[in-house]
């Protein structure tokens, strides 16, 4: 999967590898092309205090951005939203621009870590609805 706006990937001790949203508050991830329309889930692990969910976007291929709605299954919590897609996605890979809105900085409130940070994304899901 190539990604952009995205810090290196992390490792908690228990859970699945993940990578913060940052230092931009908008990320672009390219994904293989499934048949539209479709619904994109991104698997959170963690969402930076100040982050409001509620003010998330999704784009794909370039159009309009969809507001996302919180859900999880079998304990795992996600974003999920269907995006109308734009005229891009040519070729083989559809692409999502994910918008946090705004990214905060740990070093901010007296922490040693100096990056910018959205949400922690572990997994994105994209899936068909016709």
């Amino acid at each position: 999967v190539v990604q952009q706006g995205f810090h290196l990937t992390e490792r908690s001790h228990d859970g699945p590898p993940y990578r913060w949203l940052g230092p931009a508050p908008v990320a672009r991830v390219y994904l293989p092309k499934v048949r539209l329309p479709l619904e994109v889930r991104l698997f959170l692990v963690a969402v930076y205090r100040g982050i409001d969910i509620a003010a998330i976007r999704v784009a794909l291929n370039d159009g309009p951005r969809a507001t996302v709605a919180l859900d999880s299954v079998d304990g795992a919590v996600f974003l999920r939203c269907r995006p109308a897609s734009g005229p891009g996605g040519d070729g083989l890979l559809h692409h999502i621009d994910i918008d946090c809105g705004a990214t905060f900085s740990p070093a901010d409130e007296g922490g040693a870590d100096s990056r910018r940070l959205g949400i922690a994304l572990s997994r994105i899901e994209l899936d068909s609805l016709d």
